[in-house]
């Protein structure tokens, strides 16, 4: 039905519902449906629309833990990459409490996230993995810290 109704013209792909201000890209990421998130960006969707609560479809995605829904929307760059929702979460506060060490991989080192962002109650994405017990999440998020430390001159292996 969705396929139908874009390839009449009759669906708006950037449809703002007035009751949360979700577009039905961001449904299609909250129902993980990666056939309908490719039809929308196809048909030229927006991936920078925020809704009422300054969710963008990045975090949305990065939410799911689907990496393969992070890339699509993501993509190599995305400008959304460290927007701040309503809590001051971005991307990658999401996909640490998705508990998806594939997705903090890929914002980090594809779309360069930067970890350092501290929500409005001052928590890093490390902090809350470390909170959530995600050790995983953590590992990536400590290599990823050693990684850029020796990259800048600032640490020796020994």
């Amino acid at each position: 039905m969705v396929e139908a109704l874009l390839f009449n013209g009759q669906a708006k792909v950037d449809y703002i519902d007035v009751k949360n201000g979700m577009t039905p890209l961001m449904y299609a990421l909250d129902q993980k449906s990666p056939e309908i998130v490719a039809m929308l960006l196809r048909e030229g969707a927006s991936r920078e629309l925020c809704d009422f609560k300054c969710t963008t479809p990045l975090m949305a995605a990065a939410r799911t833990g689907n990496t393969a829904l992070c890339k699509a929307i993501g993509g190599e760059f995305t400008r959304t990459i460290d927007m701040q929702d309503e809590n001051g979460w971005t991307a990658l506060h999401w996909a640490v409490y998705a508990d998806a060490p594939n997705v903090i991989a890929y914002l980090l080192d594809v779309c360069v996230a930067n970890r350092n962002l501290r929500c409005y109650k001052k928590k890093k994405p490390y902090h809350l993995a470390v909170f959530m017990q995600y050790g995983d999440c953590e590992a990536i998020l400590i290599d990823r810290k050693i990684e850029m430390a020796i990259a800048a001159g600032e640490g020796h292996l020994h």
